[in-house]
């Protein structure tokens, strides 16, 4: 993404062609985000950003699960939500579909305790079959003990990975302090401040927006913090591409 439409995305602005073009230095990308964006006092502004995270959590989560609104209230549990078979996969489209960094789910302790012993048990059984089908057993009919052979050999392995399968399907949980919506939407707004903030179109004062324009240098395009003043010219002091 070129420095543009970064501005752009973070601010929640359009900039024109004819506007980028006459940004050389790092003063006149800061003046020209000013004239396009709005000043609010920053409770408001705060406020504001809270509620766009929850109305577009709201959102995604009557498109990605197909729940009803009236759903999905600051008091409902991410459980009854979010449906728990393969909660790893549907939390990840959630993801996708904000655009956010999402908490971490949490797997189940069980899993582990299960999943352990279950091995040493399966591959004896495994090889046990396996020998006595390739090395013969009274009673057997012909073939059977190639048949015996290869499907231990197959089915032992096969069973265990559905059963991983199957843990992984119904292996994860929502942290303790994420467990219903409120919570939830307060760690994805602490989690993702600014793309949450640059849709909201209102800042607190030119300080938020200067920090956050030296932010999108450093931490976007490497740019040192220390090389970042208003003189700088973009393109030939810090490296950055205006626009592809």
């Amino acid at each position: 993404m070129d420095l543009k439409e970064t501005i752009e995305a973070t601010f929640g602005i359009v900039i024109r062609d004819d506007e980028a073009e006459t940004v050389v230095t790092v003063g006149q990308l800061y003046e020209l985000i000013q004239r396009h964006i709005t000043y609010a006092p920053l409770e408001a502004v705060d406020i504001c950003v809270s509620a766009r995270a929850f109305h577009q959590f709201r959102t995604a989560l009557v498109e990605v699960f197909d729940v009803p609104r009236s759903r999905v209230v600051l008091s409902a549990r991410m459980d009854e939500i979010v449906p728990r078979g393969f909660r790893s996969v549907h939390w990840r489209r959630l993801g996708r579909r904000l655009g956010w960094r999402l908490p971490r789910l949490r797997a189940l302790g069980w899993m582990t305790y299960v999943l352990i012993p279950l091995i040493p048990c399966l591959l004896p059984m495994g090889l046990l079959g396996t020998y006595i089908g390739w090395t013969g057993f009274h009673g057997l009919p012909p073939g059977a003990g190639d048949l015996l052979a290869f499907v231990s050999l197959f089915a032992v392995p096969a069973t265990f990975a559905l059963f991983f399968l199957s843990m992984r399907a119904v292996s994860y949980e929502f942290d303790a302090s994420c467990e219903n919506i409120d919570n939830m939407v307060l760690q994805c707004y602490q989690m993702n401040y600014r793309t949450i903030r640059g849709s909201v179109g209102a800042w607190s004062g030119p300080d938020e927006v200067w920090e956050t324009l030296i932010e999108i240098f450093n931490l976007s395009y490497g740019v040192p913090v220390e090389t970042i003043t208003k003189g700088a010219r973009i393109v030939s002091d810090l490296g950055v591409g205006i626009e592809d």
